[in-house]
């Protein structure tokens, strides 16, 4: 005898369906992320013209660079450091030829470490903090960060992950990168000496919304040079590698003084 009850699969039509709302869902899944990914660099954007904003309104009020005021202990707080007022930031206040050559690779110093109290890129955030022109960071100069945020001079990047910096120098003059003398905003990860935290399709992205969509001009740069994140030393385009890669192998510049 033959076992009793009936055995029944899928249809064509419904697998495909079943493929349909799978895809959809995946479909859903990567436009969030897309989205988020979006308003990630948006965020950080605006968060870079809010720091253009708190230098212009710190030079209108005061006639000087944050970083660079040397009337701070007297306009701004008494616990406030003076800057040398040269009209540049500069490590260790250095002349502004050191910090040239230092800088020389890249739009800004991508290896210099960010250091305590009397180096002017340290005060250039605690001045700020001082005239109430920035938050998340702390007017305190006087410790070597090792974090961003959270009681550090260093604020936290509206990037996840990353922080901010700046370092005064040029682009590299020794080849084809356009040379620019001025003070960069660096986007970062570790709050010491920085490494990279921006994956070179984030650059790509924002390079081509918001500026003129190459690593060595403009107004936003990277700093690092690898297959995915050409650097300003070269007038090379971001390749198809840095539109797709999501690895953290870039550390992006942003121009502060336009």
């Amino acid at each position: 005898m033959k076992a009793g009850g009936s055995q029944k699969g899928f249809t064509l039509i419904e697998m495909s369906i079943v493929l349909v709302i799978i895809g959809l869902i995946i479909g859903g899944i990567l436009k969030g992320q897309e989205i988020i990914n979006a308003s990630r660099q948006k965020n950080l954007v605006t968060q870079i013209d809010g720091i253009r904003s708190a230098i212009n309104t710190f030079n209108d009020k005061y006639g000087a660079l944050p970083g660079s005021f040397s009337a701070a202990t007297t306009r701004l707080n008494a616990k406030a450091v003076n800057g040398t007022g040269t009209g540049f930031v500069g490590a260790n206040n250095t002349s502004s030829a050191t910090i040239v050559a230092q800088t020389a690779v890249g739009a800004g110093n991508a290896a210099g470490s960010n250091g305590a109290q009397t180096d002017e890129p340290a005060i250039f955030w605690c001045q700020l903090a001082f005239a109430d022109l920035i938050g998340n960071s702390s007017s305190d100069c006087a410790q070597v960060p090792t974090v961003f945020g959270n009681g550090s001079y260093l604020p936290a990047s509206a990037y996840s992950g990353t922080g901010l910096s700046v370092a005064y120098g040029t682009s590299d003059t020794t080849t084809s990168g356009q040379p620019i003398d001025s003070l960069w905003l660096r986007v970062h990860r570790t709050a010491g000496v920085p490494t990279a935290g921006v994956s070179g399709k984030t650059m790509a992205a924002i390079d081509a919304k918001y500026d003129d969509g190459q690593p060595g001009t403009g107004q936003i740069r990277t700093g690092t040079n690898t297959a995915d994140c050409p650097n300003t030393t070269t007038v090379a385009p971001y390749t198809p590698v840095s539109a797709t890669s999501d690895q953290p192998t870039c550390i992006m510049f942003a121009n502060l003084v336009q």
